[in-house]
């Protein structure tokens, strides 16, 4: 039970452990050292502005500023902290310090009386110091009043103002004053400082303790300091990583390497569980994806950076162990996974149910080594392709066409080669000599374009078509078409001319021209079973688009003009790719996103 003078004694840490020398500023050096020489060439300025975000020192700082400047030994850079001025200073009931809280004292009356209190001199110090807080919530009013004097005071008057928001004091202001811009403190000079106090409290912590509450502090040394102060009141002067765990919801770093382990060896069960449990202890959603998002960060720059790793926040045995998970994926997959995090992450904030939000995340983690980027993709296919170009190639009869041919005596494959004007033979199976048929059977096999087509062979008589009838039947040709890619692209192509078999046909630009091409026995199966007539399709590269091009001078203008969206014709172009389309039409892929290879 303690005292009722031990209880007056008591100060939480963020007081107590209050810088009150320059020395003792952590994680602002550059400001530090800048206002000291300042002091020691005797180039002080009349205006301060000390900005940045909560809890990195700035009116600390003012204070430490406002005692070296009226130390009785001073103006010095290093006050002695045993002078009656530095004494008052520190328990703020100096009359030559004045700290004004700018949220409270923010109207012009106030500014008045300050302008009528700066015309005195100092009682016993050799400076009046105004240190005015959140100076951004003054008035309007009140910061014009204050622009004269700021601009024009006194020789003993200094003003130091401190704001966490410098972009709403107006740009008078920030002319007449030196701004200082406060950075946010490491995570190892918070861990330091905090080992350091817990020492100094007889406080045992281990590492992962310090290291858990100055990544909480998100660069705050007050609130790191603050958190502190709760641990102790619930463990005590023994502190467990699990207790911290449990007070404040963060997570160690082995937690996240099983939870990677369960997606990548897809353990849905076990996985789902954690998430769970997650949930029903109401630990911090928010804390478990900052962690996985950061695991998953290093797990590729471990990747990327190969041995210059001093970026990064860990251990030797640690970054062994990055290393060693790191090798389960590879680049692209780990990119992904880091996007998938981050969009998981933002939809969590309207999410109607944070669980699902952080199931569904799992369960795409699981699929990652499934997921292969357009590049992966190509290169695999470009290796197929030459796989298939090094094989013999074979062709067999279709059954529909074999079975209307009366039944023939089968004979050995022969190989034919082209005519001895040609410099190389090539010899290939030839499905005429495969399959003979008697004289007075005519041959209803279509030749293969990319064979030498026999003049002997006789070809059917064409029905009497026209092309006027194709194209009335043209709109009817997606109700044949099997191929969901080659459907999407028919209304992009029109009949044009018809004669002896051979139908014309106009494509929209080339990359459709070339895409059809790719699939011209596709088409000529198709418009076979609409008009029951065999044709042979011939391509014509665009009679519209050149017509359009003569015509519709803008459309020049506009492609011979720089383009505001060439990030979406740079997507266009990847995605309208024949490879591409290819393997989307042959896998039944789906293109994910699109990400700029650096």
């Amino acid at each position: 039970m303690l005292t009722e003078m031990e209880q007056q004694e008591f100060q939480v840490i963020a007081r107590k452990w209050r810088p009150k020398t320059f020395d003792d500023v952590v994680g602002q050096d550059h400001i530090v050292r800048t206002l000291q020489n300042a002091i020691t060439l005797n180039r002080i300025a009349h205006g301060y502005l000390f900005t940045g975000s909560r809890g990195v020192g700035k009116t600390s700082t003012a204070r430490i500023f406002a005692r070296a400047l009226n130390c009785e030994q001073g103006p010095t850079a290093k006050p002695c902290g045993v002078c009656q001025m530095c004494i008052e200073i520190v328990q703020g009931n100096n009359m030559d310090v004045i700290e004004i809280d700018g949220a409270s004292n923010r109207g012009v009356e106030e500014i008045r009386n300050l302008r009528e209190s700066v015309k005195f001199v100092p009682a016993s110090g050799k400076y009046k110091v105004y240190i005015i807080d959140e100076v951004h919530m003054l008035t309007k009013e009140a910061f014009n009043a204050l622009l004269k004097t700021l601009e024009e005071p006194p020789s003993h008057v200094v003003f130091i103002f401190a704001t966490t928001e410098p972009h709403r004091v107006p740009q008078t202001i920030l002319s007449r004053c030196q701004r200082f811009d406060f950075h946010r403190i490491n995570h190892y000079s918070i861990a330091r400082q905090l080992a350091l106090i817990a020492d100094s409290e007889n406080i045992q912590v281990d590492k992962k303790v310090v290291d858990a509450l100055a990544k909480a502090g998100d660069g705050s040394m007050r609130d790191a300091q603050s958190m502190f102060d709760q641990v102790i009141s619930f463990c005590g002067t023994n502190v467990t990583f699990e207790q911290v765990s449990q007070i404040l919801g963060v997570y160690d770093k082995g937690f996240f390497f099983d939870f990677v382990t369960y997606a990548h060896e897809r353990k849905i069960a076990q996985g789902l569980s954690v998430l769970d449990t997650i949930i029903r202890e109401g630990k911090d959603v928010n804390h478990f994806f900052e962690g996985l998002l950061n695991h998953y960060r290093y797990l590729l720059l471990v990747t990327l950076l190969e041995d210059k790793t001093d970026m990064l926040d860990c251990t030797e045995d640690e970054l062994a162990e990055y290393r060693a998970q790191a090798k389960l994926y590879n680049r692209y997959e780990l990119e992904f996974a880091v996007e998938m995090i981050s969009e998981a992450a933002l939809k969590l904030r309207y999410a109607l149910s944070k669980q699902v939000v952080l199931e569904l995340l799992f369960i795409r983690l699981s699929r990652l080594k499934s997921v292969i980027s357009i590049d992966q993709a190509l290169l695999k296919l470009s290796h197929i392709q030459q796989e298939l170009a090094t094989q013999p190639v074979h062709r067999s009869v279709c059954a529909d066409t074999v079975s209307d041919r009366p039944q023939a005596e089968s004979k050995p494959v022969h190989a034919v080669s082209v005519s001895s004007e040609t410099k190389n033979t090539v010899e290939r199976p030839d499905v005429s000599t495969a399959y003979p048929k008697p004289d007075n059977i005519q041959h209803s096999q279509r030749p293969s374009t990319m064979d030498a087509v026999d003049d002997s062979i006789q070809r059917p008589a064409p029905k009497p078509v026209s092309i006027e009838q194709i194209k009335r039947v043209w709109p009817q040709l997606p109700g044949y078409c099997k191929n969901a890619l080659l459907k999407s692209f028919l209304d992009r192509i029109e009949p044009l001319e018809y004669a002896d078999s051979i139908l014309k046909i106009g494509a929209g630009d080339p990359y459709v021209s070339g895409l059809i091409k790719d699939r011209a026995s596709d088409l000529e199966n198709i418009i076979e079973q609409a008009l029951n007539v065999r044709v042979k399709v011939a391509l014509v590269v665009n009679k519209t688009e050149k017509k359009h091009n003569s015509t519709d001078e803008s459309i020049q203008r506009q492609s011979a003009s720089p383009r505001n969206d060439s990030s979406h014709a740079t997507e266009d172009k990847i995605l309208n790719n024949p490879d591409v389309q290819l393997i989307i039409d042959k896998l039944d892929a789906k293109v994910l996103s699109l990400r700029k290879d650096i």
